[in-house]
């Protein structure tokens, strides 16, 4: 179903959470083992948590927020 934001952006609800990822950079410098960090925001923190605990290495450091207090 297809919807409009206030400023006229149009978004797609299927119902399901959605998680993002925000980061300069960020595929570049995992692959390369280099460090780097990144937001996880998600409307539901649990599910930006699991992302953390599954994705999160020394050299990768990851940060969940809630969707509203991410820039989108």
């Amino acid at each position: 179903m297809l919807h409009y934001t206030e400023d006229g952006q149009e978004y797609i609800m299927t119902g399901m959470d959605v998680s993002m990822v925000m980061g300069a950079n960020t595929a570049r410098e995992v692959a390369a083992g280099k460090f780097c960090e990144t937001t996880i925001g998600s409307k539901v923190i649990q599910n930006g948590l699991h992302f953390k605990e599954l994705l999160q290495t020394p050299n990768f450091r990851i940060t969940p927020m809630l969707w509203n207090s991410v820039e989108h």
